[in-house]
């Protein structure tokens, strides 16, 4: 069963093109750490805004709220964000990667940069150059990211999904930059590869990667925020990955 029970917390700026959140530890306490990211959205360049919901207790209720921090963006306008965290470097610290599908007139690319090493406030040693991996399409309603392991090199991959909105039904389209050095940078980058979607106009879209299985065959789940008719629904596809669905070589 599902509680009327939320959690608040003050958002980050006026206007947003994209959001994302990720669970992590950064500090000594067993409790799970928060971070939720914002693609802020004001006059001019845009910028990630995060803050970190410290220590949540079984309710998802944290004991505090950190204070605003900030990434510097990689564009002027976004048609989805998403945060993923992860280990990148030898360092036992956690990395975070900012991701904006960015969306210049013309084709959009997923731009992205690192944030290596946060301490136990979510602050991070360095901030790393903007990557750009290509996009899948002109328009889009949404994107996600999640780190990933996907083939024999136990450095990590990272999975980058748009809701893709042509005329007519969308698309989960996806691309996997593959084996990510310390700074963030892929070995290749593979794709695009393309599911159905769920429905022909989005506000937001997300995806996770877990594994459900003894074959080791990692499963996506897809998800689109559908809004259909002034009616918005969570819409949600899972799906296994394989060699032949997703062809990394």
């Amino acid at each position: 069963a599902v509680s009327d029970f939320f959690v608040d917390v003050p958002g980050l700026g006026h206007s947003g093109e994209g959001a994302g959140a990720a669970l992590t530890n950064l500090d000594d306490d067993p409790r799970p750490d928060l971070i939720l990211m914002a693609y802020d959205a004001p006059d001019g360049a845009n910028s990630f805004r995060y803050v970190v919901a410290q220590n949540l207790d079984a309710n998802g209720s944290p004991t505090q709220v950190s204070a605003l921090m900030e990434v510097p963006g990689v564009g002027h306008l976004g048609d989805g964000a998403g945060l993923a965290v992860g280990q990148l470097d030898n360092d036992s610290r956690p990395d975070a990667i900012f991701m904006a599908y960015d969306a210049p007139s013309g084709a959009n690319e997923f731009r992205f940069k690192v944030a290596l090493n946060l301490d136990g406030r979510g602050m991070a040693d360095r901030i790393g150059d903007s990557i750009v991996v290509p996009g899948t399409g002109n328009e889009g309603d949404g994107a996600g990211i999640a780190l990933a392991q996907l083939d024999g090199d136990p450095r990590p991959d990272l999975v980058l999904l748009s809701y893709d909105a042509p005329d007519g039904a969308n698309e989960f389209r996806y691309r996997v930059a593959l084996n990510l050095d310390q700074t963030g940078r892929p070995a290749r980058v593979a794709g695009p590869f393309v599911v159905p979607g769920v429905g022909h106009d989005g506000d937001g879209a997300g995806m996770a990667v877990f594994q459900t299985n003894a074959a080791g065959n990692p499963t996506f789940l897809v998800m689109a925020y559908d809004a259909l008719n002034g009616r918005t629904e969570f819409r949600y596809r899972a799906f296994e990955v394989s060699a032949s669905s997703t062809p990394l070589r």
